[in-house]
């Protein structure tokens, strides 16, 4: 009896790391396992799931993507567009507005539903988040603009580095 609920939570943990369209966050993959291993009963198991899902209109299109997300800041040290709030893109960076990508993967203009539930434009890359290399190359890297280092340590510390996000994209 118990075999057949481990068999059934590793096959779920299979499916949710080899398929985003499975399970899109942890979650539903919590409900997932839990429910088809009958630890919940269905009838309850509808409550325990929010509602992630973004509200936007029917003229963009969504994606659902692993990343691995990082901070960056304004600081004198820094390289002189990043320093000044330029992104690469020559649009001034903001605060809870902007994030680097790396444009051959995410467009620049892609609004970018991160972790806590804000959306973000995409208008700035680096040399690191090209090359992937917060996650030594696994997965796509997503810089969040901050104005404080102080800022940037809280809000990574409320959300880990591996995430889902939802990729949002105009038709246009």
């Amino acid at each position: 009896m118990y075999y057949k609920k481990i068999i059934m939570l590793l096959i779920g943990l299979f499916l949710f790391t080899m398929s985003p369209s499975y399970a899109k966050n942890v979650d539903e993959y919590r409900y997932y396992s839990l429910v088809y291993t009958n630890i919940i009963p269905k009838k309850i198991s509808s409550h325990l799931i929010k509602d992630t899902t973004p509200i936007i209109s029917s003229s963009q299109e969504k994606k659902q993507k692993r990343v691995w997300i990082t901070a960056y800041w304004s600081y004198p040290k820094q390289d002189e567009w990043t320093h000044e709030k330029k992104s690469s893109t020559g649009t001034t960076l903001k605060e809870g507005k902007h994030v680097a990508v790396d444009p051959d993967v995410i467009p620049y203009g892609s609004k970018i539903q991160l972790p806590d539930g804000t959306i973000r434009k995409a208008v700035d890359t680096g040399s690191a988040v090209k090359q992937r290399t917060a996650s030594k190359g696994k997965y796509i890297v997503i810089d969040v603009y901050f104005t404080t280092k102080e800022t940037a340590e809280r809000w990574l510390a409320k959300y880990s580095q591996k995430q889902w996000v939802t990729i949002l994209s105009s038709k246009a």
